[in-house]
């Protein structure tokens, strides 16, 4: 199973898409290219697919509804439940929850995911406390927690830095960066606001 971050930002008004894509270089254990793509419309109704993120070669397909706002002292947030499917080497169900939260520069963001399998279950937990420094880069610290039924859990914090250049997001995470077990995930992900149709701009006040 390869384990990738999901960054989760406070919702837009407007229907939104987004793709990323991890990898780790030089894993043998998690060599094959990680593929998540997800769509909320402006009702915050949300779906996503993956492909290599529950179990190599395992396809993922969730559902579920964003809850979110602004608070008078500045605070964005956001809370996404979902609930769906996986196949492929990983056969199941999934129930997950993914948070953000947002203050000014600071960003804080968790997923959740418990999959009950056919082969082997497992829950995963990734939360992620970082700032951003301008419009392009992205300073952080992340933990993932891997959690498999009947063998225990493994822990691994790690720090982040991310590049924004024309609307393209390259994350680089150093995992165990003071232990022996050091190891590498680097991506490429894209967010793009789908606007209302021409119909809606012109009924708007």
């Amino acid at each position: 199973m390869i384990l990738t971050l999901i960054t989760y930002h406070p919702v837009p008004a407007q229907s939104h898409t987004g793709f990323e894509q991890y990898f780790c270089p030089g894993s043998a254990m998690a060599a094959a290219p990680v593929t998540r793509i997800w769509y909320a419309t402006a009702g915050k109704s949300y779906l996503e697919a993956r492909y290599n993120y529950d179990a190599e070669k395992g396809i993922g397909l969730s559902a579920g509804k964003q809850l979110g706002g602004a608070t008078a002292k500045g605070w964005d947030w956001t809370v996404t439940p979902t609930a769906g499917i996986v196949t492929g080497h990983c056969q199941g169900f999934s129930l997950g929850a993914n948070l953000g939260l947002r203050y000014k520069a600071w960003n804080f963001s968790s997923a959740t995911q418990l999959t009950p399998a056919k082969s082997e279950g497992y829950a995963y937990g990734w939360s992620e406390l970082g700032r951003s420094l301008g419009k392009n880069l992205y300073l952080g610290a992340a933990l993932q927690q891997d959690c498999r039924f009947g063998s225990g859990c493994t822990f691994n914090p790690g720090v982040t830095g991310q590049l924004t250049v024309a609307g393209w997001t390259v994350p680089l995470y150093i995992f165990n960066p003071f232990g022996k077990h050091v190891w590498l995930l680097m991506g490429v992900t894209r967010e793009w606001v789908l606007h209302n149709s021409n119909a809606n701009q012109k009924n708007a006040p």
